[in-house]
């Protein structure tokens, strides 16, 4: 049923309270709060962290599990796979190893073969994006990373802002006194 096939029409009755009217006006009304609460939520429940990062810095991106050897871990930048853990650990590899056509993090993945957490050193703003993290097993799992890499100020344009903050109180000071 599409959201053009639901129609509902609101009467007033004397004390101006709506009511719904139409052939399952009831039934409409719970399929509505249905499909809200569907599509409000998120149809595929798979669940998103959001990671705030600076420029430069690394960030770990948790799975949150132990892994017992049973497990296949694949983690994805968008639809690329940038690691993975075969459930036997025979199969390793991140980054170029995966994929050889990207050389996108250049030896900046570190893989926990213990959790299949994945760390990303200097992270750029080009590392921004979604990372996906599939666990496969008994049952099968997914994650979504949302990282955003804030740009670093560098060291000389800090000192500059605080060296004209100090400027500026002075002046101020100056001026009262």
């Amino acid at each position: 049923m599409s959201s053009a096939d639901v129609q509902l029409t609101f009467l007033f009755d004397v004390e101006s309270k709506p009511t719904i009217i139409g052939k399952t006006g009831k039934m409409k009304l719970i399929w509505l709060v249905f499909l809200w609460c569907l599509f409000d939520r998120g149809a595929s429940g798979v669940e998103t962290d959001r990671v705030s990062v600076t420029e430069g810095d690394s960030v770990t991106l948790h799975t949150g599990v132990q892994t017992n050897q049973q497990e296949r871990i694949r983690w994805y930048y968008y639809d690329i796979c940038i690691a993975l853990i075969n459930g036997d650990l025979s199969k390793i590899c991140t980054d170029v190893q995966c994929n050889n056509d990207t050389e996108r993090f250049r030896d900046r993945l570190k893989l926990d073969h213990q959790t299949g957490s994945l760390t990303i050193t200097n992270i750029n703003i080009t590392d921004s994006g979604e990372y996906i993290l599939k666990i496969i097993s008994g049952s099968d799992s997914k994650k979504i990373f949302s990282v955003a890499v804030d740009p670093s100020l560098p060291s000389a344009a800090v000192a500059g802002i605080s060296a004209a903050v100090v400027l500026l109180f002075v002046t101020v000071v100056a001026a009262v006194i």
